[in-house]
């Protein structure tokens, strides 16, 4: 397998284990709670929602504001997640987007950001931050009356462990309008569900099917579970992962001893994505471990 096979299929297993997908998958599911009151617009900078009346908007605007909208936490390795459904007054192929605001309890916004049915399809991606109407899709099964929506990020990014939060979502029109005063849903809080490296984050593992160091027969399937490898022994295991000429069960345990051995939380994407991680052209097997060792794990 080359690097280019490896990179893909590592982008296809990513994308099937992406947070995103909890919150796509289920288009049935609700919140518990009242939808928690509109903020304080002054403290909104773009979109509709930083207009200076736009609870005043004349409910004639051809965008309706949702039915509904839900929220809830997942857990996912590294990371906390938000996400949810947008319940839609009519079809989803009637709006041309919309606006997805985040913000936490007292009203400030995390996330302000628009999306556009033309160009912000996620499909093969993993987007920390987004939305989606199933009905901007072709063809598939999911109801034509809703979207769903999702936030995440590393611990020190836009979400803080154990604060809550909530959404306020406007949809777009054809003809320039949105909806007249958006709705939210109610307050979720996010949580850590921990290092995939550590001992809670080996809920992740047993998850998706994959080894656990905590099976006590992890070790009788073969699988060497190195610790405190030295900085050669790492690069020469970098190289084995990138030329990637084993099955792809043998590369995933290496990946899994790579991770165990290094701080940085997107190692792969120093391998697969170094774009990902601010840098500009591929690097070497030393560069990734260099890298790798040298990140400082944020302190809780």
């Amino acid at each position: 397998m080359t690097l280019a096979e490896r990179r893909k299929q590592v982008d296809e297993d990513r994308h099937e284990r992406s947070p995103m997908r909890d919150y796509m998958n289920a288009p049935g599911r609700m919140s518990k709670g009242k939808a928690h009151s509109r903020p304080d617009t002054n403290l909104v900078e773009r979109g509709p929602a930083a207009e200076s009346k736009v609870a005043l908007q004349p409910l004639a605007a051809a965008a309706e504001n949702p039915t509904w909208v839900s929220s809830w936490a997942t857990a996912y390795p590294g990371m906390l997640s938000i996400g949810g459904q947008v319940k839609l007054p009519k079809r989803g192929d009637s709006y041309t987007g919309m606006w997805l605001y985040v913000l936490d309890a007292g009203g400030s916004p995390v996330v302000q950001q628009e999306i556009k049915k033309s160009t912000d399809d996620p499909s093969g991606d993993t987007p920390d931050t987004g939305a989606w109407c199933y009905d901007w899709w072709a063809s598939n099964s999911y109801p034509t009356d809703q979207c769903f929506w999702w936030a995440g990020s590393a611990l020190g990014g836009t979400l803080e462990d154990g604060k809550e939060y909530y959404t306020w979502v406007f949809l777009n029109s054809a003809d320039g309008t949105s909806s007249p005063g958006g709705t939210t849903s109610p307050l979720v809080e996010a949580f850590y569900s921990g290092d995939p490296r550590c001992a809670g984050g080996n809920l992740y593992l047993l998850r998706t099917g994959a080894p656990s160091r905590l099976d006590p027969d992890y070790h009788q399937r073969g699988v060497v579970d190195v610790r405190d490898l030295t900085r050669d022994q790492l690069v020469e295991l970098v190289r084995r992962i990138m030329v990637a000429n084993g099955t792809e069960e043998e590369d995933d345990k290496l990946v899994e001893i790579l991770e165990a051995n290094v701080p940085h939380p997107r190692v792969l994407n120093l391998i697969y994505h170094p774009d990902a991680e601010g840098f500009t052209d591929d690097l070497t097997a030393e560069e990734v471990v260099d890298t790798a060792l040298a990140y400082t794990p944020f302190a809780l």
